[in-house]
């Protein structure tokens, strides 16, 4: 086991040895980067990173559910249990997220202060314990307003009296909150994040009411009065732009959905081709309110819908009552003409008159009629538009011209030669009445719409296209010039390769053909040998004989040597 050890020990130092100095430095690094994650993954460990937002459960699954949901909105980290609790990553986050939460009136109306606040429950019955309890509120609460991203620093004083033994001789809680503002905030002006400070106030602190919370920023002006009537015209003022200005937005989308979607023609109008100008409302936000009344016809008979023609009866007016009344006289007429003796004095044409008998009548009638009347009571909305503008400009097309060939023709500075055609008049007529529709056109309200032909500048478009049409064009002409030159290449490799190939069979044929022929000189060789091995040598002839042995022994064990040998000799030869 010792020398395995030893072994291995010695291996890795000589490959220690073999390495370079930036081999080493970087196998030092990694050991150095796994040292340090190992250090922080085990203090990591160590961390308990859950904190309980509140500590008692949220028994309301509704109240629970706007509070996960606002959570998420915050994109902050949490967990969730069964019975109703929420934790998150440390008591920085928690004291944020519980500001939000009951800033903006989340928290269930059920959980008391102590849950809310994290601490633990005081006793009352010692007046310094029961400084502890004011001490602590006044400290969490002071944290919870830190946290706020519209609060820089805050400052909290309590008052908590003593409670009497009647109600009505307590003293109410009070509290002071100076608040410095962060830069750039609205928390000045914004009445609803001055009342989410009030409620989160109120829940922080027990028994107190919203009356007797005082909100002042750094410089001693008081927040949250109850006169907000400049605050109240500032954010009517800034609702009525936000109306004005979406309505604008609607319209301007339908005008331009209009346009492009419902083209005339046999495609629509891409929107590259339309430019339309901000539509502009002039808007009365004014609320009015008045009762006019109707005199409608009495309807007597229905009409019936399966006739083709109105057979309805109507009346205009009904008899309630009526008073008729008739006079007549048939007698004599008398003119007194004063005490006897005095002349009387009556005019003559009466005189004439006298002894005449004379007949007088009068009828008199009076009706009383009902009509069918209708008040109605007409409450405007809180805005009128007095008024509608808006101006289309569209532009026409451009044609790339090209010849019979179905090429573009070309410009003189290599570009793409273009022909511009503009919108006739019956398709802006079209276009015109198509955005009077859209708008719901009125004259007599002082609508204006304008639709009218521009040619866009589209120069540097243009010129992109020209550009890309050169590019292409010399891209073209590079890749035939290309091909022409590969397929050169290509058929001079392949006549080479030829070549190479017919020489270098020619030269097998001429090895083959020395083979054989050293072979045919070797059996006749060893032939003659046989033939001659009775016959007495002579001593010339006996070493004649064993070189010849060697060689052919030679010739057994080595035959590539010795034929590359007979190569060199016929060549010398």
């Amino acid at each position: 086991m010792n020398d395995k050890l030893k072994a291995a020990l010695d291996k890795a130092k000589n490959q220690w040895n073999k390495w370079s100095k930036a081999q080493k430095g970087i196998f030092g690094g990694v050991i150095a980067l796994i040292v340090v994650a190992v250090i922080v993954l085990g203090t990591v460990s160590t961390r308990d990173g859950r904190v309980s937002l509140f500590n008692a459960s949220i028994n309301d699954a509704q109240a629970f559910e706007r509070i996960v949901t606002r959570l998420e909105e915050e994109n902050v980290p949490f967990t969730t249990t069964a019975d109703g609790r929420i934790y998150v990553e440390n008591s920085r986050v928690a004291r944020r997220l519980k500001a939000v939460v009951v800033q903006e009136g989340l928290l269930p109306s059920n959980m008391d202060v102590w849950s809310f606040l994290n601490v633990n429950q005081f006793t009352v019955t010692d007046f310094e314990q029961k400084e502890k309890v004011r001490l602590a509120i006044a400290k969490d609460l002071e944290a919870l307003l830190k946290s706020l991203d519209d609060v820089d620093n805050a400052s909290v004083k309590i008052a908590m009296p003593e409670t009497e033994l009647f109600a009505e001789d307590n003293k109410p809680v009070t509290a002071s909150v100076v608040i410095t503002p962060s830069f750039s905030s609205d928390l000045v002006t914004n009445r609803a994040k001055i009342e989410g400070i009030e409620r989160l106030v109120t829940r922080a602190i027990p028994r107190i009411d919203r009356e007797n919370i005082t909100i002042t920023d750094n410089s001693g002006i008081e927040l949250n009065s109850k006169n907000f009537q400049v605050v109240d015209r500032l954010h009517l003022t800034e609702a009525q732009l936000k109306i004005k200005q979406k309505a604008e937005k609607l319209l301007y989308e339908k005008v331009k959905r209009v346009l492009t979607n419902n083209g005339v023609g046999s495609a629509p109008i891409p929107p590259s081709r339309i430019s339309i100008s901000p539509v502009e409302i002039d808007m009365q936000f004014n609320e009015e309110s008045y009762i006019y009344d109707e005199i409608l016809p009495i309807i007597l008979k229905a009409d019936n819908p399966d006739t083709p023609y109105d057979d309805q009866q109507i009346i205009e007016k009904v008899l309630v009552e009526s008073v008729v009344n008739n006079e007549e006289y048939n007698g004599t007429g008398f003119n007194p003409e004063g005490p006897a003796g005095v002349e009387g004095q009556v005019p003559p044409a009466y005189k004439d008159l006298q002894g005449l008998v004379a007949r007088y009548g009068k009828d008199q009638s009076e009706s009383r009629y009902e009509t069918s009347k209708k008040q109605t009571t007409v409450n405007k909305t809180p805005w009128q538009i007095n008024g509608i503008s808006v101006s289309v400009l569209i532009d026409g097309i451009t044609i790339k011209e090209r010849d019979a060939s179905g090429n573009y023709i070309e410009s003189e500075n290599g570009g793409i030669q273009r022909s511009y055609v503009p919108v006739d008049e019956e398709t802006l007529r079209s276009l015109r009445s198509a955005v009077e529709g859209a708008i719901r056109y009125d004259q007599n309200r002082g609508d204006i719409v304008e639709v009218r032909n521009v040619q866009f500048d589209r120069t540097a478009e243009f010129e992109q296209e020209d550009n890309a049409y050169r590019t292409s064009k010399k891209i073209r002409q590079a890749v035939a010039i290309t091909l022409l030159l590969l397929v050169v290449l290509l058929s001079l490799i392949f006549l080479v390769r030829l070549f190479v190939h017919w020489r270098e069979r020619r030269r097998k044929l001429r090895e083959e053909e020395r083979a054989k022929q050293i072979a045919i000189e070797r059996e006749a060789m060893l032939n003659k040998l046989d033939n001659s091995i009775n016959i007495p040598m002579t001593g010339e002839d006996a070493e004649k004989n064993e070189l010849f042995r060697e060689a052919q022994v030679m010739a057994r064990e080595h035959p590539e040597d010795v034929a590359q040998l007979i190569r060199a000799w016929l060549v010398e030869e």
